[in-house]
């Protein structure tokens, strides 16, 4: 519990700042593959092409347990979230022009470029991850020391892994396919026939709950 809870607020702090700096030098043509052990072992298929974008959530262990899809359209400011287990789907108003940082890693890119400049961290040489060249960063917090794998061209946090103290090290992320080639247009087909549901919602809000 202690390690969860570390991580949690370690987290939160990186993902509220990328909420407050996100920058136009962050690719917003890409896919990715991942595994995020943040907030339960969950398998991430990220997917954006500039305005629209699709992130597939499933559960590593189980998918009848979860797997939903987003779909984001920025220029709307709209989220469509279908769970593909109950074929339920629902749409609600969304401010942020990214995904959630906490299920993409791409949108950390620009925070995490920021964060080691203030900090004056020297980065390593590091093996390559998802193809891509990185540089070593060893990232202290409270209780917790964090090692991420940056990508060297856009600071994409590749892998993260997490060593609360006095316990053993735990991947929290780690991107396995990486590509900044556009997706097929029919990716993006929004779903229709959803049910609307009042207020809004950001990257740090969480998603339009199933009633």
């Amino acid at each position: 519990m202690k390690r969860v809870l570390a991580a949690t607020l370690l987290c939160a702090l990186l993902f509220t700042a990328v909420a407050l700096f996100a920058a136009d030098t962050t690719p917003t043509t890409y896919s990715h593959v991942s595994r995020n052990r943040m907030l339960g072992d969950t398998l991430v298929r990220a997917q954006r092409d500039g305005s629209r974008a699709l992130v597939q959530l499933t559960s590593a262990t189980d998918p009848k347990q979860m797997n939903i899809k987003n779909y984001y359209d920025f220029a709307a400011h709209r989220v469509y979230t279908v769970d593909l287990n109950s074929n339920l789907c629902s749409t609600i108003a969304y401010t942020s022009p990214y995904p959630p940082p906490l299920n993409d890693v791409v949108p950390m890119a620009d925070q995490m470029r920021k964060q080691i400049a203030e900090s004056k961290a020297q980065g390593k040489p590091g093996e390559a991850v998802a193809g891509l060249a990185t540089k070593v960063y060893d990232v202290k917090g409270d209780g917790v020391t964090v090692k991420i794998w940056v990508d060297e061209k856009y600071g994409i946090p590749l892998k993260q892994i997490f060593t609360p103290a006095g316990q053993k090290p735990v991947t929290a992320v780690e991107v396995s396919e990486i590509s900044f080639t556009a997706p097929p247009a029919s990716t993006f087909t929004f779903p229709t026939g959803c049910k609307k549901l009042e207020g809004t919602t950001d990257a740090n809000g969480g998603h339009a709950v199933m009633q």
